[in-house]
């Protein structure tokens, strides 16, 4: 049993947040708050570059082409404090609104701990990066346009 015990706490620990590091979950990469392109820098069929957006329950942005995108709100939060230790990271939840031009809107959610992450949208995919904690988490969101053929 004592030979069991350094691999217990390894397992253990393995899915615990970190601690001390506020807005940071394991899955989930910090956005850097650049609306750069993303490394390849090339434009999509669409003629886009990758746009990273932050948003707060309520707000929406507008995209080139007139579609929006709208963050609902916070369906639940069961991720694990950063200050304690957890089995498990836990999974925060949120509600998305995605209209496109001249269409009817989509609502869908994405996931920090668990599927799904991103949503694929007519020739768009929308990627959860990160998200603050809270009763009204900041959400910072990639928005891309997919290759013609995808």
């Amino acid at each position: 049993m004592t030979a069991l015990l350094p691999f217990l706490l390894l397992v253990v620990g393995s899915g615990c947040t970190m601690a001390g590091q506020p807005g940071t979950h394991p899955g989930i990469a910090e956005d850097s708050g650049s609306t750069a392109p993303a490394a390849s820098g090339r434009p999509t069929a669409e003629g886009a570059l990758p746009r990273d957006v932050a948003l707060r329950p309520g707000e929406g942005t507008e995209l080139e082409d007139h579609a929006r995108l709208r963050y609902l709100r916070l369906v639940n939060d069961s991720r694990c404090d950063p200050d304690v230790q957890c089995v498990w990271a836990g999974d925060a939840e949120i509600e998305l609104e995605w209209r496109p031009p001249n269409g009817e809107p989509e609502v869908f959610s994405l996931h920090t701990g668990k599927a799904p992450r991103e949503q694929v949208l007519g020739l768009r995919r929308v990627t959860l990066l990160a998200l603050d904690r809270g009763a009204a988490p900041l959400a910072r969101l990639r928005v891309e346009g997919l290759p013609a053929g995808q």
